[in-house]
């Protein structure tokens, strides 16, 4: 396989092969992980366990923490340290303070988080180097509220810039917020999902343990469940102990169950028609600080806190007017689903119930275009050059005629006849102009059929028809489109080698839609042997990348030099070269 007839697998797949991690599903808005002092708080069952990163900024106010006893236990920074946990960073359990041991302190670079913000809102940028401190407090019952104070100044004023984070057992309670005093944390030492703060402000993004999503696309439905598997438990007797690890082999057998179980339920209704679903995948994940990241095969998970995705895709021939989905999956605990339709005009967020349990999108798209793409037809899109032969060739009996008639005239010959005839010739040219011509615009450069407008129409085309083929979800829909743009001799290749891509992609979750295709810049050349054009050309893609109701603009950029020639009468990408592809500033 020539390494030439891979490139363009490279630059579909890219594209539409978002690296797992590279972009955030949702990002905080509070700026708080940029702040100069971060906190990681961990609730265990017998000890709580506080990371810090402390900031050039902060470090007056954790003197007492970081000041080195030394090997000669000195007592007056042993007793400064005991005085912080008592008065400087405290944690009060059921209002009683608790004791703390630093087990680290030492200087480390700072861990860089995903932030929509370069600084803290209204701040300075972090420093780089931070004092990282593990402390340790010890539990001697499993307390019922946990209150986490930072340092205070002399007014009771936080006098640390502090973003904190807190998980129980391994389930984060919130996403980073701004550490203040008096916040009093809830555990639910049963079920550590429903542990929360009193103030609703410190809360995660991802807090409902049933979140359904409703896609509508061309020529598919597609309906992404997240589920808990403890909260599974009202509907499936999986046979798990909340403290058990599921590594690969037990995943394996819960994907199976949970395929059979929602091959079932939550009947989904399209244009008047119940749809057979096709489990496109089920897969384990988990909400981080950045979202939703779906696990690795190999990575076990706590069965107490494993949520599972599920996806459900419904084939459609085109457009649906009507898609219903009636919700059947309630629980005593769960009674209001957060549900979202997202369609190409965008998100529609609806909460399902007992008493509202039928999601409803109907087809209200006005300026919806279906995705199109079509042939580039050669002498439709070149200037064609005819020579009109009944012209030509009474031109050239029109120049004997004249000649001739200059001839008898210089040896004072007079006659009617050649004048007739002149007049007889130059009429029929006339006459024969419409009729009788022959193309030779095959056999003239590329250069001169073509102008710089119509060259980058060509290319923009059949580019735009290669990423738009991937829109239809068939995979003999998807070849036929490629094959409308692509030479044969490349078709397989990406083909097969695309779908390959989109089949890794997949196991991370996201789709990819192209939106548009833009030349940035092009210059061709007529090939030196046949018609065709090499263009060495810049261009853009942009698109959405949507999974797990968040939706993110890509710009890709891409340089390359393209051979483009008439195959069949029409025009086809016969080999692409790449130069370079790059990630463009996100739209």
């Amino acid at each position: 396989m020539r390494i030439d007839r891979l490139i363009l697998l490279t630059v579909v797949v890219v594209f539409i092969s978002m690296p797992r991690n590279s972009e955030a599903d949702w990002i905080n808005f509070t700026g708080a992980e940029l702040s100069s002092t971060i906190a990681e708080v961990y609730v265990e069952e017998d000890k709580i366990i506080v990371v810090l990163e402390i900031g050039d900024r902060d470090k007056e106010a954790f003197a007492d923490l970081i000041s080195d006893p030394g090997e000669s236990a000195d007592k007056d920074a042993l007793e400064r340290r005991k005085r912080f946990f008592k008065e400087g960073f405290v944690i009060l359990a059921d209002g009683k303070p608790l004791n703390g041991d630093a087990k680290l302190v030492e200087v480390r670079e700072r861990v860089q988080r995903p932030s929509r913000y370069n600084k803290p809102p209204g701040g300075q940028k972090p420093s780089k180097y931070v004092t990282y401190v593990e402390i340790e407090y010890p539990l001697t019952n499993k307390p019922e509220t946990l209150v986490i104070n930072p340092p205070l100044d002399e007014k009771g004023y936080t006098n640390a810039s502090i973003g904190f984070v807190v998980y129980h057992k391994s389930i984060p309670v919130i996403d980073f917020r701004f550490l203040a005093p008096g916040a009093e944390l809830k555990l639910n030492w049963k079920d550590p999902w429903y542990s929360k703060f009193d103030n609703p402000n410190l809360k995660r993004h991802h807090s409902s343990s049933l979140m359904s999503f409703l896609y509508i696309e061309p020529f598919e439905v597609r309906h992404e469940i997240l589920v808990r598997l403890k909260d599974m438990e009202n509907w499936l007797d999986l046979g798990f102990k909340d403290d058990d690890m599921l590594g690969p082999d037990q995943k394996k057998i819960i994907e199976t169950e949970l395929t059979e179980f929602f091959l079932g339920h939550n009947i989904v209704d399209i244009d008047g028609k119940i749809v057979k679903p096709i489990i496109d995948r089920v897969q384990f994940v988990k909400p981080n600080l950045t979202g939703i990241q779906v696990l690795e095969e190999s990575e076990e998970v706590e069965y107490l806190s494993a949520i599972v995705g599920i996806i459900l895709a419904y084939p459609v021939a085109g457009m649906p007017q009507q898609v219903t989905v009636d919700w059947d999956m309630f629980s005593d605990k769960i009674q209001r689903i957060p549900a979202n339709m997202i369609d190409p005009a965008g998100p529609f967020p609806y909460y399902l119930s007992p008493d509202d349990n039928v999601l409803t999108w109907n087809n209200y798209l006005k300026n919806f275009s279906m995705p199109e793409i079509f042939e580039l037809n050669v002498q439709d899109s070149m200037r064609n050059i005819n020579i009109p032969v009944g012209t030509a060739a009474s031109l050239i009996f029109f120049i004997a005629i004249a000649w001739q008639i200059r001839v008898r005239n210089n040896k004072g010959e007079k006659s009617k006849l050649p004048y007739i005839l002149l007049v007889i010739t130059l009429v029929a040219g006339i006459a024969l102009y419409p009729f009788f011509r022959i193309s030779v615009t095959e056999h003239l450069p590329t250069t001169m059929v073509l102008n710089k407008e119509q060259s980058t129409f060509i290319l923009q085309n059949l580019l735009k028809n290669v990423y738009r083929s991937f829109d239809f979800k068939d995979e003999g829909d998807v070849y036929d489109k490629l094959a409308l743009s692509l030479d044969s001799d490349l078709l397989s290749d990406v083909y097969l080698q695309t779908r390959k891509g989109m089949e890794i992609e997949n196991q991370g979750g996201a789709r990819a839609r192209v939106k548009d295709v833009k030349i940035i810049e092009a210059t061709s050349e007529s090939l030196p042997d046949e018609l065709g054009l090499k263009f060495h050309s810049v261009w853009n893609v942009s698109g959405t990348v949507e999974h797990w109701g968040h939706k993110h603009d890509r710009v890709n950029q891409y340089e390359a030099k393209i051979t483009v020639k008439p195959v069949d009468g029409s025009w086809k990408i016969t080999n692409i070269d790449l130069i370079e592809e790059k990630r463009v500033q996100p739209i």
